[in-house]
């Protein structure tokens, strides 16, 4: 079939202005899935069931919203597209939001800190995800090509990755240093303010040079049909049956699941890494910067395993190894069989795990994205429409779980295991400690054996692929 080389081949430039954009959503997902309970929690002293009722309450809300952005998306129609007016939109409230988060009024009450939180979590998620379902969204109308989409996510999945490791360095290294007031740098509100300055400095450039790099492309894009004037009952119809397509419901299931699984894990790995390990923030940081080596070869191998066994099998392996690394040196620990906390055999062990964990991790995130982006032509070949911003929408709102229910979890387990309030590394009884641990692994590996269990029933070949692609050129014009 002939294809349009403009959309199809992009330059290696292209791609790092796609890519950029995910560094927003990079340091947003840092701060809610490392840092956010440790402040709110250690830092102001508000009980960690509280904290994850604001998540629970900001991710149903999230939950309502994203599938409705990703729809709007689709059928908005201006002379700089369906996607860039958002992406523009988002800028300026994203990084006011993510500022405020981490900036409440010291005279605030538990109840008054609560409603701050749920406020800001509901207008951070809200905004991020105006840029986020949009800026992905474009990868299907940037790339048709089966293994060209996972190139181009690639890049996103490595800015992203970058960005949020680069801040976590930052937050113990430089923002969260102890001080005369606090002994325990990881305590100090004030680090935390300044965290938050940064950040969102940083994620409002990203958010801008990547709506103005991929600008250009918007003359590329295939033409789009007149917007329909659909009313909400009929644009309520036209999303539940979009949502219902088979493999659609499979991706979502596993990207849900998987994102859950890594959400819980990153949300509870500051506690392990502070508590049960006893590091220091320069170790952390140590671990952490080891990570950005992952990253490449995560990226790398990303490519490899889509061109040669590809993305289904490559992604179901890539779960499969990512749930056996930290559950079996969690437990390895509780029986007492490990090298002793602070010694340099424990952390070479640590650096090691971090290093093969985040592999597995933006591998198998690489391959699910371009999976789900293989399923907008699946779908219209079946509906006549296409409609990514919907599909990505549930992309998004995933990656939010990891932030979202994988905080909610956490501190479900923190506050079962009994762990103090304002703890100081050293002091936490040995038992609270392996409570973490016993009640982590057990829910961990169970959510990733759903997400593998899933990932199998995905029908989305590279042969299916090519045929969708054959169909949907041999039909005149734009899809209605």
């Amino acid at each position: 079939m002939a294809r349009n080389p403009q959309v199809r081949s992009k330059s290696v430039m292209d791609k790092v202005g796609y890519g950029v954009g995910a560094v927003a959503f990079g340091v947003k997902d840092n701060g809610f899935g490392t840092l956010l309970i440790l402040f709110y929690n250690q830092a102001l002293g508000l009980p960690a069931s509280t904290v994850g009722l604001a998540v629970m309450i900001s991710l149903v809300v999230d939950a309502v919203m994203d599938p409705m952005i990703g729809h709007i998306s689709d059928n908005w129609r201006s002379k700089w597209g369906r996607r860039h007016p958002f992406m523009y939109a988002s800028i300026i409230p994203t990084s006011i939001g993510f500022f405020l988060l981490w900036n409440p009024p010291e005279s605030f009450s538990n109840a008054q800190l609560f409603t701050y939180l749920v406020l800001l979590s509901i207008t951070v998620r809200f905004s991020i995800s105006m840029f986020e379902i949009p800026s992905a969204s474009l990868v299907v109308e940037l790339a048709e090509d089966y293994d060209e989409r996972t190139s181009l996510l690639s890049y996103r999945s490595f800015f992203g990755w970058v960005a949020g490791l680069t801040m976590s360095i930052a937050a113990f290294s430089v923002f969260l240093r102890p001080t005369e007031t606090y002994k325990v740098g990881t305590l100090n509100p004030e680090g935390y303010a300044t965290y938050g300055l940064v950040s969102a400095i940083i994620m409002a450039a990203a958010m801008l040079i990547s709506s103005l790099a991929t600008h250009k492309h918007i003359k590329t894009f295939k033409p789009t049909p007149p917007s329909r004037g659909l009313r909400a009952g009929e644009a309520m119809r036209e999303i539940f049956a979009a949502l219902s397509h088979n493999p659609y419901l499979i991706m979502v299931a596993v990207t849900v699941l998987g994102a859950m699984a890594g959400g819980l894990a990153s949300s509870m790995l500051v506690y392990f890494r502070l508590f049960f390990w006893g590091l220091t923030n320069d170790q952390i940081s140590i671990i952490v910067a080891g990570n950005f080596g992952s990253v490449a070869v995560a990226v790398y191998l990303a490519n490899r395993l889509s061109r040669s066994i590809g993305k289904k099998a490559g992604a179901g392996l890539m779960l499969f190894l990512a749930m056996t690394v930290n559950p079996a040196l969690y437990m390895l620990r509780v029986i007492d069989v490990l090298p002793p906390n602070g010694s340099n055999a424990l952390l070479v062990i640590l650096i090691g795990a971090s290093f093969f964990n985040t592999v597995f991790t933006v591998v198998g995130t690489i391959l699910t994205g371009s999976m789900m982006a293989d399923v907008v032509e699946d779908a219209q070949v079946k509906t006549g429409r296409q409609t990514p911003g919907l599909y990505f929408a549930a992309n998004s709102f995933a990656l939010q779980c990891v932030s979202g229910a994988g905080i909610i979890l956490a501190t479900t387990i923190i506050d079962l295991a009994g762990f103090p309030v304002g703890a100081r590394p050293g002091e936490v009884p040995q038992e609270t400690l392996n409570r973490l641990a016993i009640y982590e692994v057990p829910i961990l590996v169970g959510i990733y054996s759903c997400a593998l269990l899933c990932i199998m029933l995905y029908p989305i070949t590279r042969e299916r692929h090519a045929a969708n692609l054959e169909r949907l050129a041999a039909k005149p014009g734009p899809a209605e």
